[in-house]
């Protein structure tokens, strides 16, 4: 009865994915259902957000069926390396369709625009083909600047900047995998092998987050690494800042760590009053910690390069990038759409979304330094409010929630995994120009969030005691 059973959920199980796996290269391309027998392949190319939505939602029942947590599926060695075979092939399919989103063409342009001899924080951007914008410089930080400049040396191609993303998606998975052997739990590297949110945003799109992810989950794995003690084993604290310090001059997400760096050796006095916390800070960060300060800001003086250096050419010529990130540009935020439904300003609205996200984020800090939350909290806390308040809702700012399974957790919260997933029904809005879809994912991303409360609640006993 019981083979019974587990043949009828694998049966399942298959079918699933293959619709899965169908529908995700349709996605890609759907003028293959023109060769299939359907007419107006027009249409349906308009329509690839929705079919790769689509597809989405079928990898939520494959996850439900073969990859939870609770009822999961236990796969022989053969199947396992049918998916690493299938996994590879939709990566390679998707490094060689053209993206759907227009983030590649601004790297291949500020890339020329460097190896050329211009600024690109100051002189207009490379007239690229597929290029939009092209009002504003550039607003990524000086590491993703050298990055662009490199790869466009390398190859002047948007695929080149695909093959980075797709190297550090694939070094990423090899985390996994290693983090899964530890905890023996394969169903966590089956789950990220075959997730298509990794599988388009990095190999189909390009975006480089998977680098300050890459770097976030590599320091991660390095603070928790079973060789010696948290307490005794003081380089390694050095090693995953540096490994955080790379991510973060690549993207800015990686000053989600910052306060465990900053507070770590602060936080070995449990602290009962503010006043106690405020005389520990002094007597120890500043004279123990100073090295780490010192790289803080340093860093943030390199990001700061083009606003230091270059802001009144900038301001002269055009218009500054961040000035379109950080004060104007809202995309699809249910909050802000809500907070304008009640009459607040366009602006107010993004000002009132950005001064909470900044307001979460001290608090945050703070209730880690007063050893309220535990390091893995700390960091979910930051992942979350950045994913429910960062006024931009792009579906592959959400992986931020990825580095989190390397902490050391009883049961991996949901939201860690499914999250982006959810976030990502999002690329439903692209094809019927609605906003129904960012309202979906977000929603469904708080039912998440209060489903896994219980789970998010458990501290980190292990760097707590140490």
């Amino acid at each position: 009865m019981l083979k019974r059973k587990t043949l009828t959920k694998k049966a399942l199980f298959y079918t699933f994915i293959s619709l899965y796996i169908f529908f995700y290269i349709i996605s890609l391309n759907p003028s293959l259902l023109y060769f299939m027998g359907y007419n107006n392949p027009l249409y349906y190319q308009n329509h690839a957000p929705f079919f790769y939505t689509f597809s989405l939602m079928l990898f939520l029942v494959v996850y439900l069926i073969g990859f939870n947590e609770v009822s999961r599926i236990n796969f022989s060695n053969k199947e396992i390396v049918l998916f690493l075979v299938l996994a590879m092939v939709l990566r390679v399919v998707s490094q060689v369709n053209e993206p759907m989103t227009t983030d590649l063409y601004r790297y291949l342009a500020n890339g020329l625009n460097w190896s050329n001899g211009k600024n690109a924080y100051i002189d207009p951007p490379f007239l690229v083909k597929g290029l939009s914008f092209i009002e504003y410089r550039s607003m990524y930080p000086p590491g993703a600047e050298l990055l662009f400049f490199l790869m466009a040396k390398l190859w002047p191609s948007i695929h080149v900047y695909k093959c980075l993303a797709g190297f550090f998606e694939l070094a990423f998975l090899l985390l996994i995998y290693f983090q899964s052997l530890k905890k023996n739990r394969k169903y966590y590297f089956l789950f990220f092998l075959l997730n298509p949110v990794s599988i388009f945003e990095f190999h189909g799109e390009g975006h480089l987050d998977i680098i300050p992810i890459f770097f976030i989950s590599l320091s991660i794995f390095t603070i928790y690494s079973p060789v010696g003690s948290f307490a005794i084993k003081k380089g390694k604290i050095v090693l995953a800042f540096i490994l955080l310090s790379l991510g973060f001059l690549v993207k800015y997400q990686a000053a989600l760590l910052w306060p465990f760096f900053v507070f770590q050796r602060v936080i070995k006095v449990r602290m009962k009053h503010l006043r106690d916390f405020i005389l520990l800070f002094f007597q120890r960060f500043l004279i123990i910690n100073w090295l780490v300060l010192f790289f803080i800001v340093v860093l943030v003086v390199l990001s700061s390069i083009p606003i230091l250096f270059w802001q009144k050419d900038i301001a002269l010529n055009s218009k500054i990038g961040s000035q379109m990130y950080f004060k104007y540009w809202v995309f699809q935020h249910p909050l802000t759409e809500l907070l304008k439904w009640c009459n607040m300003s366009h602006v107010s609205a993004i000002k009132f979304s950005q001064i909470s996200l900044l307001s979460t984020t001290i608090l945050g800090s703070l209730l880690y330094a007063l050893q309220r939350i535990s390091f893995r909290q700390l960091y979910l806390f930051g992942a979350i409010t950045f994913v429910l308040l960062f006024p931009v809702q792009h579906p592959w700012y959400s992986t931020i929630l990825y580095p989190a399974v390397f902490f050391n957790w009883p049961r991996l919260p949901k939201i860690t995994v499914l999250g982006p997933v959810f976030i990502s029904l999002n690329y439903i809005s692209y094809s019927f120009n609605t906003s129904l879809g960012s309202y979906m994912g977000w929603f469904f991303f708080c039912a998440l969030l209060y489903l896994n409360k219980n789970s998010l609640k458990k501290r980190d006993k292990y760097l707590l005691r140490n």
